[in-house]
């Protein structure tokens, strides 16, 4: 059947080539420079036949769209360009100096066809000639180009102070060329406190001090296309007739993005890294700010202007986190006659992020706006079931704005305003009737542990991360969680049969089910804990005496044993796993259908031979 419809076939062409060269025309410094090129050529070419279905009489009829062939050819050329000289020196008293400039420039050029036709000449011939109806010719042409030239100054006095100031200058074609450049300079400082004479006393529990501190910008392209600074026109049908015929004509044109140029994110970073215990102990701590600036953002514009586009640099948000890693090594001298060596490390990191700036002037609930904390949750707070008939009749009146029709077992939400009605309000930041932010989808603190140990030649080593913090709305149609979302979505378990409200069951998790979303607001009782831990990585071997294995000519052998994710724990509904919980959609609900494939656990054996 699959052959009797036809067939697509891709050819590729993916040709790179590569250069490089390194030259030290004197002490310390050299010259470095390489090339990339990439020609891909790429042809699709579709048939579609026409399935004939043979009828009891012997007759045939054909089924199916008509047959056709779709033919599209790409060709893309990139070229990358890198060119930089380093220069390093020394002078008296322990100065030491780097200095570095380079050029860099990238490029991509594409040119794309497409035809499609229908109505083929012959049924097993896909010729796109060869046909009767001629469906659609399209071409697309685009380029784009950045290019930027950069140094790095280094400055080191005896290992004690460490200065680098960096700074870029790019350049992209993406906007027009009067904010097509930007600037995006960085420093850092950093000072050993331990390398200090006024530390010696400290020395016997600290091996190490460092304390560090940076601040530096880097630019963001954020365009929807290569030409958002110009106005753009597109071709389609129209609806009215001209000489008996729909008529084809040139769409108004868009707004070009004139006023858009780099996203500029700015980062602060204070940091200390620590050694005790003759290194035994080792710590590393950053705090950092980061301010994400002329974020670009569609700009409002009244329904009148009767064209579409529009974006500034009209948005900021702010990001504040810090990251902690501790490790500790060390080992036991007699454990059954040998060392045994061991090593823990813990690792964990937090951040979140706040709108500072945004074109929302009635703080639309819908959109982002100002202090809003990213990943933030709007939703009803549950009340509990609605209890009989009675109840239900009330909550007609009452959650009414929801739905017209309420059964004993759907949701009942709490009137949190006092108005003595459910609603939302005007969805915006000073009206948000009954909602509340109730969650905050935003992954925090998360968290690695790293054990490992050896002795007497067996070794293991376990790797746990996970997440400490994390709310999720699942969506009001996702099939996994719901069980039943329509005639063709369903994902039934014993849970969504035994643990459904009925009169018997005034408890449960479920309410009474329906095929409606009335019940499945965003709410408190359906909020989801995604925290979680994780086994990702176990690793058990054993490297076998040399005595054993000298005379065969092998210096080393090893044998081991891994595995991969082979347990976690969550507070997540059990069906469901942390790491394939959906796409995240501008509400921040996810997108329903729970397509991500959760991470399998897999187990692998292997000999290490070294001869």
């Amino acid at each position: 059947m699959l052959a009797q419809a036809g067939r697509k076939k891709n050819i590729y062409d993916d040709i790179w080539y590569t250069g490089s060269f390194n030259l030290t025309p004197l002490k310390g410094l050299s010259i470095k420079g390489d090339y990339t090129g990439n020609r891909l050529f790429r042809d699709e070419r579709a048939h579609n036949k026409t399935i004939y279905q043979k009828q009891p009489d012997g007759s045939q009829i054909a089924k199916g769209e008509p047959n056709g062939v779709s033919l599209k050819k790409y060709d893309d050329t990139y070229q990358a360009l890198n060119l930089w000289a380093e220069y390093k020196f020394e002078l008296p008293k322990s100065h030491s100096f780097t200095a570095m400039v380079g050029y860099n420039q990238e490029s991509k050029k594409t040119s794309n066809f497409y035809g499609y036709v229908t109505d083929l000449y012959l049924n097993d011939a896909p010729i796109i000639d060869w046909a009767n109806t001629k469906q659609k010719l399209e071409e697309e042409a685009t380029i784009w180009a950045v290019q930027g030239a950069f140094f790095r100054l280094n400055y080191d006095y005896a290992g004690k102070y460490l200065v680098e100031v960096n700074g870029r200058y790019d350049g992209s074609s993406k906007y027009a060329s009067d904010s097509r450049w930007g600037f995006f300079p960085s420093a850092s400082l950093g000072w050993r406190l331990s390398e200090e004479k006024f530390f010696e006393p400290a020395k016997k529990i600290f091996d190490n001090v460092k304390l560090r501190a940076s601040l530096g910008s880097l630019g963001n392209q954020v365009t929807n296309s290569n030409f958002d600074f110009l106005s753009l026109m597109g071709f389609e049908q129209l609806n009215y007739l001209i000489g008996g015929k729909l008529a084809n004509g040139i769409t108004p044109a868009s707004l070009a993005y004139n006023n858009v140029t780099w996203e500029k994110v700015t980062t602060a970073n204070f940091g200390i890294d620590l050694g005790l215990l003759n290194n035994r102990l080792t710590a590393s701590f950053d705090y950092f700010l980061r301010y994400t600036n002329d974020m670009v953002v569609s700009k409002a514009y009244p329904a009148t202007m009767g064209s579409t586009g529009g974006k500034e640099n009209l948005a900021n948000m702010r990001t504040n986190g810090w990251e902690l890693t501790l490790n500790w090594n060390d080992n036991i001298n007699d454990v059954a006659g040998s060392t045994l060596n061991y090593n823990i490390g813990i690792g964990i990191s937090d951040s979140y992020s706040t709108i500072t700036k945004y074109d929302n002037p009635t703080g639309y609930l819908g959109d982002y706006y100002e202090g809003q904390r990213l990943g933030d949750i709007w939703g009803y707070v549950t009340e509990g079931f609605i209890k009989d008939d009675a109840e239900a009749e009330t909550m007609k009146v009452r959650q009414k704005e929801i739905s017209g029709t309420w059964l004993p077992g759907d949701i009942k939400y709490a009137d949190l305003n006092g108005d003595g009605v459910i609603t939302y309000g005007k969805n915006q930041l000073n009206d948000h009737g009954d909602k509340k932010i109730i969650g905050n989808q935003t992954p925090r603190y998360r968290f690695n542990i790293n054990l490992g140990l050896n002795w007497k030649g067996f070794d293991v080593r376990a790797l746990f991360e996970g997440v400490m913090k994390r709310d999720l709305w699942l969506g009001d149609n996702n099939t996994v969680f719901w069980g039943y979302t329509g005639q063709w979505w369903s994902a039934l378990n014993e849970t969504h049969i035994n643990d459904v409200w009925s009169e018997t069951n005034p408890n449960a998790y479920f309410p009474v089910p329906t095929n409606t979303t009335r019940s499945r607001q965003i709410q408190t009782k359906y909020l989801q804990d995604a925290s979680y831990i994780r086994l990702k990585d176990l690793t058990i071997g054993y490297t076998l005496p040399t005595s054993w294995i000298s005379k065969l000519g092998i210096s080393q052998l090893k044998i081991f044993a891994s595995g991969q994710n082979l347990w976690e724990a969550t507070g997540l509904y059990k069906y469901l796993d942390p790491d394939a919980t959906g796409d995240t959609k501008d509400d921040g609900s996810l997108e329903e259908r729970m397509t991500k494939y959760p991470f399998c656990r897999s187990y692998s054996f292997g000999i290490n031979v070294t001869f």
